[in-house]
């Protein structure tokens, strides 16, 4: 970050020339993207002390300007107005980027206890229930076809009743899972 500090009409000193620099080098506990920082102090009419900050990172610009009869004070006061921009900004980054991978429950949908847990293990979307009467692999293929599923659980009538799974496959045929 480099740090620009300009004075009008009066001399800049080293103890303000520090005092600032040790301000300013508290933004990066906000904002790791900053570029520059420009101080402008200024004097007018010999009473009013006029700070100006502008804080440039890469995507945006904070832009403060305070003034009052000590020049300590409108430095403090500008510093105080930056950081509650930069703070303000980290808290609207932080609220964007935890919403982006944020799912909100549907209905139907099996919730954990606690965030971490949810975090770590993958969570049931759908819970659908059917009809679970038995029928033959071609049957199954139909219903598959008529429902608009990808995939069907049935109980293969032909044989034993024992439970398969019929799919559609990307080139248009179908797929038949059956367990050993």
């Amino acid at each position: 970050m480099k740090i620009e500090i300009t004075a009008r009409h009066f001399e800049l000193t080293e103890a303000i020339k520090k005092y600032v620099i040790k301000k300013v080098q508290n933004f990066n506990k906000y904002l790791k993207s900053i570029i520059d920082v420009h101080v402008v102090l200024s004097l007018e009419n010999d009473i009013r002390h006029i700070a100006e900050v502008i804080v440039m990172a890469r995507d945006i610009k904070f832009v403060a300007k305070e003034h009052t009869e000590d020049l300590y004070a409108s430095v403090d006061k500008a510093i105080d107005a930056i950081e509650k921009q930069l703070r303000h900004h980290k808290e609207r980054v932080k609220e964007h980027h935890s919403k982006r991978g944020e799912q909100k429950p549907l209905p139907g949908q099996i919730q954990e206890e606690g965030s971490q847990d949810r975090k770590k293990k993958p969570l049931i979307i759908l819970n659908r229930k059917f009809l679970n009467k038995p029928m033959d692999a071609e049957e199954a293929a139909m219903e598959l076809e008529l429902q608009n599923y990808n995939f069907l659980v049935f109980k293969d009538s032909t044989d034993n009743d024992r439970i398969k799974v019929i799919y559609k496959r990307k080139d248009g045929n179908f797929g038949l899972i059956e367990p050993l």
